[in-house]
C-alpha cells in the first residue's frame, strides 16, 4: 500500500487535468486495460488494485498482502471493506 500510496501522490504532483486516471499512477498494464474507460475515486482504484493483486497471485492472501507491502490482517481488512470476491 505504501507504494500505491506514493505512486497517488506522485500522480497528484504532477497532475495536469483535475482528474486522476489510472495511467496517471503507473499501474500494471492488466488493471489499466480494465479500468482505464471509468474514472474513479481513490477507494475505487484501492479497490482494484487489490482485486488485481489477489487475481495475480491466485487469492493467497499472504502473497498478496506482502506484494502490496501491508499486513495480512490489513488485506482481510480491506477485502471485508470492498467486499471483495
Amino acid at each position: 500500500m505504501r507504494e500505491l500510496e506514493n505512486s497517488i501522490q506522485r500522480a497528484l504532483n504532477l497532475l495536469e487535468d483535475e482528474i486522476l486516471d489510472v495511467q496517471d499512477i503507473g499501474l500494471p498494464a492488466k488493471l489499466n486495460k480494465r479500468s482505464a474507460s471509468r474514472p474513479g475515486t481513490l477507494r475505487d482504484m484501492e479497490r482494484e488494485v487489490i482485486s488485481a493483486a489477489l487475481e495475480q497471485n491466485g487469492s493467497n492472501m499472504a502473497a498478496t498482502a506482502k506484494k502490496l507491502v501491508i499486513s495480512r490482517m490489513t488485506l482481510y481488512r480491506k477485502v471485508k471493506q470492498y467486499e471483495i470476491g
